[in-house]
Order: C-alpha cells, then sequence, then structure tokens
C-alpha cells in the first residue's frame, strides 16, 4: 500500500516537474516571439527609412550648371539643395502637384537651362536639366545646332534611337538628343529614376 501511495507521489511530481518545464519552455517561446517581433519592426523601419534615403547621384550624366559667377556639377538625382546653395536663387521659378510622387514638382531656371525637381520626403531631387536654346553648352562641347557627326563623336554611336531621339544611358541618367535633319534641335539630362520622365512623358 506504501509502495503504491509512494508511487502515486512520485508520478505527481514528475507530472508537475514536466509542467512546470513546459511553462518554462512557453515562457522561452513568448520572449523569442517578441524579440522576432521587435527585430522585424526595426528591420522593417530601416527599410522604410531606406526608402526616404536620397537616390544615389551614381554615376551619370552630368552638365557645369554657372551663375552669377558660381558654378556646380548637376546631375540627375542629385539634391535640388545643393544648387540652390551654390548658385542662389533661380532666374524664375514654378511649382505644382506631382503626378507620380507625394508633393510638389519643381521647375528652376538659370539662364539658358531649366532644371526640373521631383519629391521624396521633405527633399526635392533633380529629374531632369533641359537646354531651352543654342546657348548652353554640354561638357563634352555639344549644344542645340551640333551636327549629329559632332554628337557621335562626342558621345559614340552605342544609343538608342527613338524616333528622332537619340537616347544614351549612363548610370541611373539618359541623355537625350533630337536630332533633326541632321542637327541636334533639344538635348536632356533626365533621371531614370522618376517614371514619368523616364517614359518622355
Amino acid at each position: 500500500m506504501k509502495k503504491r501511495i509512494f508511487a502515486a507521489m512520485m508520478a505527481a511530481l514528475l507530472c508537475l516537474g514536466l509542467a512546470a518545464c513546459g511553462g518554462k519552455s512557453d515562457d522561452v517561446n513568448t520572449i523569442q516571439k517578441e524579440e522576432t517581433t521587435e527585430a522585424a519592426a526595426e528591420t522593417g523601419s530601416e527599410a522604410q527609412e531606406s526608402a526616404q534615403a536620397a537616390p544615389a547621384a551614381g554615376d551619370g550624366y552630368f552638365y557645369t550648371l554657372s551663375a552669377g559667377g558660381a558654378s556646380i556639377d548637376i546631375t540627375p538625382d542629385m539634391d535640388m539643395a545643393e544648387v540652390l546653395e551654390a548658385l542662389g536663387d533661380a532666374d524664375s521659378y514654378f511649382e505644382a502637384a506631382s503626378c507620380a510622387f507625394e508633393g510638389l514638382d519643381k521647375t528652376y531656371t538659370y539662364g539658358h537651362v531649366e532644371v526640373d525637381t521631383y519629391p521624396q520626403g521633405e527633399q526635392d531631387f533633380i529629374s531632369s536639366i533641359y537646354f531651352l536654346d543654342d546657348i548652353p553648352v554640354t561638357n563634352e562641347g555639344i549644344k542645340v545646332g551640333s551636327s549629329q557627326e559632332e554628337m557621335e563623336a562626342a558621345y559614340g554611336t552605342d544609343y538608342t534611337a527613338v524616333g528622332t531621339e537619340c537616347v544614351y544611358t549612363r548610370g541611373n541618367s539618359e541623355l537625350r538628343i533630337i536630332v533633326e535633319e541632321g542637327k541636334v534641335s533639344s538635348i536632356q539630362f533626365v533621371s531614370t529614376n522618376v517614371p514619368d520622365v523616364a517614359e518622355g512623358a
């Protein structure tokens, strides 16, 4: 009889021990889940911050813009704040609600060059650089009025022809040159990170 009572007590103690271990395991699992959730939240936060980070200007095409005795090399996806700091206020300025982003698309005109921007967070980045006439000259010596032969000598023949437009691609930028009757009639540097600009809209 005593043996049976002893055996029953041992079985009860064993069950209590297992339950206690099971409780600890559940606690460990809960802690691990909380840590995983926190890590995932931090990763998500970092991803969100990364998405809001400045786009890399990369090794794309650039143009040396001059105004008021100062100059700066500008390229698609560059922070417009750097341009404003270097050159000061533009000769003219225009803004409108962006079709592709939250915020305002902005247009700055310095002399004979138009610089368009797109918003990202609280910053504005260059979406395109456009020559308004035959006064500006690219760093490689091409301007509106140059011949197609001069363009190809400066930039090569590795371009995509889209109608009358010759599209050179480098990094995250395109150099778009329209050639009509053997002469350059339009020059524009654009970012490939901006859908409506990249599609030529």
